[in-house]
């Protein structure tokens, strides 16, 4: 198999580019997923605060899963938080 310097660098680019945006299609998803959760807990506490707006924008992706599960029934925005 005779590859050229030229083909190398070619394949690595393809390579760079489908990664690039599987992590952008990941990061949108995140941050869709975070919109949501703010949305949530605005319409059912009111205003959120900055301080819990940045914990969101922190948040992992698990997090944002256990605290958007946890908006469902939570009385305070604070359960929402809470560690469990």
């Amino acid at each position: 198999l005779d590859i050229t310097e030229s083909e190398i660098y070619k394949m690595g680019q393809v390579q760079g580019i489908a990664e690039g945006k599987a992590e952008g299609k990941a990061e949108g998803r995140v941050e869709g997923a975070r919109q949501v959760l703010i949305r949530l807990l605005e319409k059912r506490f009111g205003p959120l605060t900055r301080a819990d707006k940045k914990r969101i924008g922190a948040g992992s992706p698990t997090d944002l899963d256990q605290w958007t599960d946890r908006s469902v029934t939570a009385e305070r925005v604070g359960e929402v938080f809470r560690k469990q």
